[in-house]
């Protein structure tokens, strides 16, 4: 009987157990979505507080769309913004966002970002970040999770 119940359980239980990484990579897009919803505040506050850059600029390579977060930037730490909000780049959210474990793919007007071990071509575990589309409109962050 006892065996019988053990086995009940064990059927019942031991999926959930076993689904670790599922959770632990939704719940890391989840705190790279934190992390991204809570820059882009900041980022666009450095943008309107600082009198070189251009909340109504779109990115080029002026210095009027970056930023620096930091107390002294060098030329690699500058972050290129897109009306005011880090640029889809590796020179924009990719250097908010400098110390993640995710694959970035994309270019342009959008950037993904997967959890380690998570194939690019995974569309449905990763957060996508479009770039603001004009002054005023902020970037879109979107997170998918059916996939991971």
């Amino acid at each position: 009987m006892v065996i019988i119940i053990l086995g009940i359980v064990a059927v019942v239980a031991a999926p959930r157990f076993f689904d670790v990484k599922t959770d632990a990579r939704i719940a890391a897009l989840r705190g790279m979505e934190g992390a991204i919803n809570t820059a882009l505040p900041l980022a666009r506050a450095k943008c309107e507080l600082d009198a070189v850059c251009n909340v109504r600029a779109a990115a080029d390579n002026s210095g009027s769309t970056r930023i620096c977060l930091k107390q002294n930037c060098v030329a690699t730490e500058f972050i290129r913004t897109h009306y005011g909000y880090p640029n889809a780049s590796a020179a924009g959210i990719d250097r908010v966002l400098e110390d993640h474990n995710y694959t970035v793919t994309g270019s342009g007007t959008q950037r993904n970002f997967r959890p380690e071990g998570v194939a690019t071509n995974n569309n449905n575990c990763r957060i996508r970040y479009v770039r603001a589309a004009a002054a005023n409109v902020p970037p879109e962050v979107t997170i998918f999770t059916s996939g991971c």
